[in-house]
């Protein structure tokens, strides 16, 4: 049939993007390392699911049935690894435990199940077995589907929970709120999450019956898993910094920066960002100073904490919130409106701007404009 040669011809394309990016996570030297390998993980349990689904499309396993349900494990990798995955990159200095092995405690489950189930069999009852589609017993019915689809619910639990702390801990890198939220790892996460959530509330409530709405269910989850997969290898060659995770930036104990080198870049950061304004740059970051000053970006932050012990996030609103005094209080002889004002100094939200004014000034930007009238 040849839709379902176009389902195999986007599993093989989505098999061959994960398998490449994967080789490349694997192979990285510099950056985070731990984190690397768990996305790896993530991507590949994905390529051989897509390996197993094709596999049974070309009828492969009546010939080699010693490979059958090589998948099933996989499916059980999916959600822990992202998960390890998002801990490592939102937390500084994360180093595996002994006690996250409980996460592999499905995949492990299944795989020993199957050994003794299936793969010790001779290859007349593995037949058998296939023809009469009885490898799960004992197992009750549908143990895969509840078992993915409470295993979904916890780690998308688990991952928000992560990605929100982390919007705290980032503020030290990021000048925006919007940038703060991490477009890769965000778009990771609900991407995966949205896809996978459909993909098994389907299953789950049988909601595929054969027919019209079984293609378009099944194009949807081929071509939407091929442009998930395309854009998790775009977005991460894109976004090198985000792609890199959290860096912590909290010890310099081997830094050969002296303080008389502290004193001099922190001069040449002070000068650019008064003289140019750098600070109006919504999305300004660590890594857009360090180019503008010629002073290595790990040194910008080595100032920013040693010296001034500030973050980030803060440092750069100080100048914001300086200049919109100044324009409130009318040295600037400007009418303009305080939503007006916030765009224009480098805000690009309300809500935010006015907790940053009210953390460095003590009062709402209103309570300022009147107290200037008076």
């Amino acid at each position: 049939m040849l839709l379902d040669e176009v389902f195999n011809i986007t599993r093989i394309i989505s098999a061959f993007i994960l398998l490449l990016f994967s080789i490349f996570l694997l192979n990285r030297e510099k950056g985070n390392i731990q984190s690397f390998r768990f996305l790896a993980g993530f991507l590949l349990a994905r390529v051989f699911i897509l390996v197993g689904m094709l596999f049974w499309s070309y009828d492969l396993i009546s010939s080699f049935p010693h490979i059958a349900y090589i998948e099933t494990p996989f499916l059980f990798l999916y959600a822990p690894m992202l998960y390890l995955y998002t801990k490592s990159v939102t937390t500084p200095d994360y180093r595996m435990k002994s006690s996250d092995v409980i996460h592999f405690v499905p995949a492990i489950f299944f795989t020993l199940f199957l050994i003794f189930r299936f793969y010790i069999q001779g290859t007349e009852a593995k037949l058998e077995i296939l023809t009469n589609g009885t490898v799960m017993q004992p197992l009750p019915a549908n143990t895969i589907t509840i078992g993915l689809w409470f295993q979904f619910f916890i780690y998308a639990t688990g991952c928000t929970i992560l990605l929100v702390r982390y919007r705290n801990r980032i503020k030290q890198f990021y000048s925006s709120i919007e940038r703060i939220k991490l477009s890769w790892l965000a778009f990771l996460l609900l991407g995966f999450f949205i896809w996978k959530g459909i993909f098994v509330t389907g299953y789950l409530f049988y909601i595929i019956p054969r027919g019209t709405f079984a293609t378009i269910f099944e194009i949807f989850i081929e071509f939407g898993f091929l442009f998930y997969a395309s854009m998790i290898v775009y977005k991460g060659l894109q976004l090198p910094e985000i792609f890199n995770g959290l860096d912590n930036h909290k010890k310099y104990k081997t830094s050969p920066l002296k303080e008389d080198d502290k004193k001099r870049f922190l001069q040449k950061m002070e000068t650019c960002m008064i003289e140019h304004k750098l600070y109006r740059e919504p999305l300004l970051t660590i890594k857009d100073i360090s180019e503008k000053t010629s002073v290595p970006s790990h040194y910008v932050s080595q100032i920013l904490n040693e010296t001034l012990k500030e973050k980030f996030y803060d440092y750069v609103n100080k100048y914001r919130i300086e200049e919109c005094k100044r324009i409130l209080s009318g040295l600037s002889r400007n009418e303009k409106t305080i939503l007006e004002v916030l765009y224009d100094v480098g805000f690009n939200s309300k809500s935010v701007f006015n907790n940053a004014f009210k953390k460095h000034v003590g009062m709402t930007p209103s309570e300022f404009k009147r107290n200037q009238q008076h």
